[in-house]
């Protein structure tokens, strides 16, 4: 991968990134050798694709002042051959890795983070990408130019986190868009949107450190698969304890 970062302002601090790369992926043991599911015929991923995007950066004047930091991307990637695991058409209980000739993933990136006089920060991301098949299985293929199945077309999340002394509070946001179950796109799994929220208090002396997390997972109860079938825990809880020894070091 080959890249340049020039900065174009001063204050606020914008920088213009642009980046060249290729890769290659080759095939796991479990994609050649999985029993009943494994395909040894397999062939390595190979990809070209690029970046741009634009960084802002506002420091903060004092250490009791806020910072700011935003950026913005841009991709575009090809792929060739590209390893993807699929039911099989004998039977669609089971499924097989295959090569698709032709993949082509691109999109949007935003993503942000902000410190607020260094006890309240909050950071997130949104993206919207597209992973599209390109080549042509049979004259009549009705999968070409439909997504993969399984790859959300947007994702985001943002985390808030409090810290007030020895207690903290951190609330956890997490987005997954329509994600589509067959290779024509004529069903898919809905959105959905799950919250997470974590107290807690840290505690120590010179000899052990520790503390006592609180957490609600799923907070509202949201009813979500992430695969057909497969339904998500609704709302559960969970109380944490750590504790750490410390050893003290003889000075000389």
């Amino acid at each position: 991968k080959l890249g340049i970062n020039s900065q174009i302002l001063k204050k606020p601090s914008l920088n213009l990134k642009f980046s060249y790369g290729t890769g290659f992926r080759a095939p796991t043991f479990n994609d050649l050798y999985w029993p009943g599911s494994g395909n040894k015929n397999l062939k390595p991923e190979e990809s070209k694709g690029y970046d741009a995007g634009l960084i802002m950066i506002v420091e903060p004047e004092r250490k009791s002042s806020s910072g700011l930091k935003i950026e913005i991307s841009f991709f575009n990637i090809d792929i060739k051959d590209r390893i993807v695991w699929l039911p099989s058409q004998e039977n669609q209980n089971i499924w097989k890795p295959i090569n698709i000739d032709h993949v082509n993933s691109s999109g949007i990136e935003v993503s942000g983070d902000v410190n607020l006089f260094n006890k309240l920060t909050i950071s997130g991301n949104f993206s919207i990408a597209k992973s599209i098949r390109k080549n042509k299985r049979a004259q009549d293929d009705a999968t070409q130019n439909k997504y993969l199945i399984y790859i959300p077309n947007s994702t985001g999340n943002i985390r808030t986190e409090l810290s007030l002394g020895k207690l903290f509070l951190l609330v956890q946001a997490n987005y997954v868009g329509l994600r589509y179950t067959t290779e024509t796109n004529d069903r898919g799994l809905q959105p959905y949107f799950v919250v997470d929220l974590t107290c807690g208090i840290t505690y120590g002396n010179q000899f052990f450190d520790g503390g006592i997390k609180f957490s609600v997972k799923n907070l509202f109860n949201e009813n979500y698969e992430t695969m057909v079938g497969y339904p998500m825990p609704l709302r559960s809880f969970l109380i944490e304890l750590s504790l750490a020894i410390k050893k003290n070091k003889k000075e000389r």
